[in-house]
């Protein structure tokens, strides 16, 4: 069973009258009939499931509970099953961990995996409730809603999950010894060395470490990243960086340098658009026919629809009804905002577009501070042979009412099976990566002799040098004139 757009089928029906049907095998007449009255029939009682919205939230304190929602419209169909997948790189949590089977007992199951602390007292339908979250949480979650037979049609669409952990103190700064710099130091100055290093505490994901001098970026040479830190045993990472470089005159102001460090944690992570289709029969009646007052299940709890959220890509420009034909140029446009803008890409057919298939805008800023992007795809729609058997019917009517008239034609073809052309089916997605800074901080210390500058400095210390060299020579000399008294009393006295 397959879902139709009726306005589109109805016609062959029509398009017969009985000049026609005369012209026609008995066999092939007899065939017509039956093919009409099942989409009389599927007109009624044919449309089909739908997916709704699928949320899972992007980003997650670690050790947080986390709602998972899968919203759908059975239609006029029944429901057969609900299931619930994860995917997490670093760990075995790959597979699935949840299904609902409505004429199962108990309906629920769940399956143990790393990462999926599932409380399933709590969980029904498409709602799922993990009781808290770990590093192993992270990843992607797929659902997937089944119906029942004759269609046992199944949707099914994945989102990413990222799982973040703060670090509990500022940025430390320690000098070449290990000492923690984090007051006023006097005992630097011009040509002095200044190794320090900065480290992060423990988060996920490490921050990244800026240096700056006298609020200014540091150059890269007196920079050097340590990334050969190890994790600790909830998987949380440090960050660590040296700043080495020989103090020069005009790093100090009023005889002060003031250095800094900036710890930023970026999480990177893609939204995906809603996947459309192009070709396939079954998706063709989604834009005229929403009878969402039929699902009893589409006002699920917590559910989150994908349209709330501002930086999911949207696709614009797709033809009405989405009835294209062989040659046919499909012209879309993809846009997404963020800040920073993201950067986005197609996919299609789960493989990435081909560069001669896009066309890229510039990026415009928005009123709030955030950009758009905006990229456009371009392809011209393929045909592909398809063969309409009498023991095995196809949806794709508009094809074999062409072959059924060829072979009217005079055109040789075997009365039970015909070859006809079909558009090739194509999937396509938007994909937006994105980038967002979650948590800053930073820790600065100030580095000289005093707050004078280094000129009076050395005029000070030079005026010391003098006082001590002028008492010195004055004692030598009273010392002296002390000898050559009493050496002339002895003389006189002789």
């Amino acid at each position: 069973m397959h879902c139709f757009d009726f306005d589109s089928k109805m016609f062959i029906v029509g398009s017969y009258n009985r000049s026609n049907l005369s012209m026609i095998s008995p066999k092939l007449t007899s065939l017509m009939i039956v093919t009409s009255i099942m989409m009389i029939h599927l007109s009624t009682f044919g449309s089909c499931l739908k997916l709704l919205s699928v949320h899972v939230p992007t980003m997650v304190v670690m050790g947080q509970p986390i709602w998972l929602n899968c919203s759908y419209d059975l239609e006029y169909e029944e429901l057969y099953s609900i299931k619930w997948y994860h995917w997490n790189a670093d760990s075995d949590a790959k597979g699935e961990f949840y299904r609902w089977i409505p004429k199962d007992f108990p309906p629920g199951q769940m399956f143990p995996m790393s990462g999926i602390h599932l409380d399933l007292s709590r969980s029904s339908f498409g709602n799922v409730y993990l009781s808290k979250s770990d590093i192993f949480t992270d990843g992607s979650f797929r659902c997937e809603v089944s119906a029942e037979a004759p269609s046992f049609r199944t949707v099914r669409k994945e989102k990413e999950l990222h799982i973040y952990s703060l670090p509990k103190e500022k940025p430390i700064i320690r000098d070449a010894n290990g000492n923690n710099e984090t007051t006023t130091y006097s005992h630097y100055g011009p040509g002095d060395l200044i190794n320090l290093t900065c480290r992060t505490k423990p988060s996920r994901p490490k921050s990244s470490i800026t240096w700056y001098i006298n609020d200014e970026l540091a150059e890269p040479r007196y920079v050097k990243s340590d990334d050969n830190l190890e994790e600790n045993f909830n998987g949380l990472q440090s960050s660590s960086s040296r700043l080495y470089f020989f103090a020069e005159r005009n790093h100090f102001h009023n005889g002060m340098m003031k250095v800094s460090c900036v710890s930023d944690m970026v999480i990177q992570y893609s939204m995906a658009s809603e996947e459309i289709l192009i070709g396939d029969d079954l998706d063709h009646n989604h834009n005229q026919y929403h009878h969402h007052h039929h699902s009893q299940y589409k006002n699920s709890p917590q559910t989150v629809t994908d349209s709330i959220s501002k930086e999911m890509p949207i696709i614009t420009g797709l033809q009405q009804n989405r009835r294209y034909r062989p040659g046919d140029i499909v012209n879309l446009t993809c846009i997404s905002r963020a800040k920073p803008a993201p950067k986005l890409s197609f996919l299609i057919n789960d493989e990435e577009a081909a560069p001669a298939q896009l066309r890229r805008f510039p990026i415009f800023s928005l009123s709030d501070g955030s950009f758009a992007s905006k990229l456009g795809l371009k392809f011209e729609i393929k045909a592909e042979n398809s063969v309409f058997s009498s023991s095995k019917p196809t949806n794709r009517y508009h094809s074999t009412t062409n072959s059924l008239l060829k072979s009217n034609s005079g055109h040789s073809s075997s009365s039970s099976q015909w070859t006809s052309m079909a558009i090739k089916q194509y999937r396509i997605k938007c994909l937006a990566a994105m980038q967002k800074n979650i948590h800053s901080d930073y820790t600065e210390i100030h580095l000289g002799s005093s707050k004078q500058s280094s000129g009076l400095h050395f005029a000070e210390n030079f005026a010391i040098d003098v006082k001590i060299n002028a008492t010195y020579w004055y004692l030598l000399c009273s010392m002296m004139t002390l000898v050559l008294t009493k050496s002339r009393i002895v003389l006189i006295s002789n």
